[in-house]
């Protein structure tokens, strides 16, 4: 009988062929899923435009069904990530709706003005996600800062809850208003039961069923209790066909919009990027394969270009479709690709029965997607904060700001704030860590603690600053600051560069007016760095530079010694004996030992440096303790003036 294993091409382990069914369960539960959020996502990037004219929620919710299949298909069959299923996304549509938003609110500006506007916008946006992939930025975009993405993502989700609110307390029949919120709690109440164990795509389709069996008991018991979705028209079209837009470039475009435009382009084309990604991630940590964040980026561009095309919403990586898509058994890229079929193949068979599914259970699936984005980037900051990390009061302060700009204002004004503030805190952290460490270059086996400043130093230390991070016009003063806090006593300091990376004409002139200064005293500060450094000698001046740490401290320490020498020198000079007190114990000294005192005379004046020491020498060679009292009191004798010095 055959083996139902093949080896892999490394030979390292057999791998079982992956059954079927895994691809086709997969498939099906994805499709489904996206299916019902799709139709949720649509009919939230209507809900600002909802009143303009009929039929618009129903439109738009087809522009997101045919996303969901034909943008998908595309997307699928190009990505990275072979499992990943592209579909709408609830942070894009809530961006949707604020564009379109601020679109009608311009003084007589109509219902197509106001769709050919949103379709410029979403081609506009789904160039640059081109323009991403294309210049390779796709690693780049994950460099945002964590505060910024993380006060986007949750003031969307309490947007979301927001404009779904009116549909849990709809309720056409004023006799039972408790029927939308009953039926909404019930789909809610499902999902969190199930949340732990199935996850939150399992979950949402266990809330989605028991929903529709409330609501069903509901319509059975009070006809009409329950406002339900708009059918959808298929002939009528979706709400963004391109025809739209080529009509309004020959009408002309309303004055004043480019720039909102553009704005709200940059800023859908960042949240699909990063949407897109944050799912190829998750289906990389549940251990399939590792993936190009260009090619994701590319591929869900050219998908939602193409949906666009046919009037659709932009597409991007579904993180709860996608795990479901993969702990449902599905290994293959033909499964992602039945999975947009089905989606496709489902709007066709049921559309009509869309119409069936109640506003108030589409409302409880839309708290579950809230949940689902808010949850995750709360507990990372809840986490972080327990653990006790530097800075996280100012990361809160910068999520709560971009939180209350978004409810309260823009959406872009709030990311345009929130980066503004969250480089301000960069450049005040870098500030604060820009120190690595500091030490005694003399005993350099016991450094210093980051950051404290060094103690009583002597005259033979050499204090070293260690510097880990560039220095520029926002952090050179806190470099200056370091090197003045070195005691007075250090006649030189080292300002050791080699891992900061470099510095701009602003550190450099900042340092060396800290050098001048420093000449004043008669001290020195010496910079240690590569060729960056090197390269910036003229304006450091009249600051040292070295190439490397030990020719800077060889250079202390031999001036070190230098000085050492000649105050010795200065100091033997100022205590040189008097001619006269030579004469007189060479003549006392040569009355015991002869003519040799002279010579021993002149060996001792030059190994001595006092006059007492100077007699002890001498009397030493005498033998009898008589002659040496004799001599030393002989000395005592001779009286000598000394010049001031």
């Amino acid at each position: 009988m055959r083996s139902h294993t093949h080896s892999t091409f490394d030979g390292l382990r057999p791998d079982r062929v992956p059954l079927p069914w895994g691809d086709v369960r997969g498939a099906s539960l994805s499709a489904l899923l996206s299916l019902i959020t799709t139709v949720s996502y649509g009919a939230v990037a209507a809900g600002s435009i909802s009143s303009m004219g009929p039929g618009v929620v129903s439109a738009m919710v087809l522009s997101g069904l045919i996303a969901a299949s034909l943008g998908a298909l595309v997307a699928s069959a190009l990505g990275s990530v072979p499992t990943q299923i592209f579909s709408p996304r609830a942070s894009v549509a809530v961006v949707i709706a604020a564009a379109a938003a601020s679109f009608a609110a311009g003084e007589g500006t109509k219902l197509p003005q106001v769709l050919a506007l949103l379709s410029l916008c979403l081609f506009i946006a789904m160039l640059f996600q081109l323009a991403f992939a294309a210049l390779r930025l796709g690693g780049l975009i994950r460099l945002i800062p964590t505060s910024v993405t993380a006060g986007l993502v949750i003031a969307l989700a309490l947007r979301l809850v927001w404009s779904e609110l009116p549909d849990l307390v709809a309720a056409p029949d004023r006799l039972r208003p408790w029927a939308p919120l009953c039926t909404a709690i019930g789909t809610f109440g499902v999902f969190a039961l199930l949340r732990a164990r199935y996850g939150a795509g399992g979950a949402m389709l266990a809330g989605l069923a028991a929903g529709l069996l409330i609501a069903l008991v509901v319509d059975l018991g009070a006809p009409g209790a329950l406002p339900h979705l708009p059918a959808i028209d298929l002939a009528g079209g979706p709400l963004l066909p391109v025809s739209r837009l080529v009509g309004q470039f020959v009408d002309g475009w309303p004055p004043g919009r480019w720039l909102d435009v553009l704005a709200f382009a940059a800023v859908i084309a960042l949240v699909n990027s990063v949407e897109t990604l944050t799912s190829a991630m998750q289906i990389e940590d549940l251990g399939t394969q590792r993936f190009d964040a260009n090619r994701a980026l590319m591929a869900g561009a050219l998908g939602s270009l193409v949906s666009l095309l046919a009037g659709g919403l932009p597409v991007a990586g579904g993180t709860s479709t996608s795990s479901v898509h993969v702990k449902a058994g599905a290994s293959s890229r033909s499964s992602a690709l039945a999975s947009a079929l089905l989606v496709g193949l489902g709007t066709l068979v049921f559309a009509s029965l869309i119409v069936k599914v109640p506003l108030a259970v589409v409302a409880a699936l839309m708290l579950c997607v809230a949940g689902e984005i808010a949850v995750p980037p709360v507990r990372e900051l809840l986490a972080q904060w327990q653990a006790g990390r530097h800075g996280m009061r100012g990361e809160i302060a910068v999520v709560a700001l971009v939180c209350v700009l978004l409810l309260s204002a823009d959406i872009l004004v709030a990311v345009g704030a929130g980066v503004v503030a969250a480089s301000v805190l960069a450049f005040v952290q870098m500030r604060d860590s820009l120190v690595r460490r500091e030490y005694n270059a003399t005993d350099a086996m016991a450094p210093t603690i980051v950051g404290v400043p060094m103690g009583k130093t002597s005259s033979r230390d050499v204090p070293v600053i260690e510097i880990g991070q560039p220095l520029f016009f926002a952090t050179v003063e806190a470099a200056v600051h370091a090197v003045e806090r070195v005691n007075t006593s250090s006649r030189q300091v080292v300002l050791d560069l080699t891992r900061s990376g470099g510095l701009d004409l602003t550190a450099a002139k900042a340092l060396s007016r800290c050098a001048a200064v420093m000449q004043r005293d008669d001290r020195q500060l010496l910079v240690v760095g590569g060729e960056r450094i090197s390269e910036m000698e003229s304006p450091l001046r009249p600051c040292l530079v070295f190439g490397h740490i030990g020719d800077a401290v060889n250079y202390c320490t031999d001036a070190q010694s230098l000085r050492e020498l000649e105050a010795e020198r200065a100091r033997r000079d100022a205590q040189t004996l008097p001619l006269a007190v030579i004469d007189h114990a060479t003549r006392l000294l040569a009355e015991h030992i002869g003519p040799i005192a002279d010579v021993l005379v002149r060996r001792a004046a030059a190994a001595v440096t006092s006059r007492d020491q100077f007699c002890n020498v001498l009397a030493g060679q005498l033998d009898e303790s008589r002659v040496r009292e004799a001599f030393l009191a002989g000395m005592k004798r001779v009286d000598i003036v000394r010049s001031a010095p």
